[in-house]
């Protein structure tokens, strides 16, 4: 992102989108990226979640947290879309603490952690 050549201007209180500031290479970079990270977060999150639906009993927190990880993943990416191909920043920003909140939900219930 350093070495990328921007475009576009950016304009004074607007975040800008950036297909409106940078060329297609940093993008599609982007774009594989974090595709790769995401896929890599539901095959792992889902082939756990199956297993610790196998054993049963207790170890079916940690699978349904498994499975919550998956969700917010999918929330997350949809987002991604969401804001690049719709261009709704507003979607994006809803989607993105959607999907966070599923992960820490989901990490919570997969470690067992219990509040205090």
């Amino acid at each position: 992102v350093v070495a990328s050549p921007i475009t576009g201007e950016f304009v004074s209180g607007q975040l800008p989108q950036g297909s409106a500031v940078f060329g297609p290479g940093p993008r599609i970079a982007a774009a594989v990226a974090s595709s790769v990270g995401a896929l890599v977060i539901m095959v792992g999150s889902t082939v756990s979640a199956v297993r610790l639906f196998a054993l049963g009993g207790a170890k079916d927190q940690g699978a349904w947290g498994n499975v919550s990880i998956v969700a917010g993943a999918l929330v997350l990416s949809s987002g991604g879309v969401l804001n690049s191909v719709f261009d709704a920043m507003t979607g994006f920003a809803v989607t993105l603490v959607a999907g966070i909140v599923l992960i820490f939900a989901g990490a919570l219930l997969a470690t067992g952690v219990k509040r205090s």
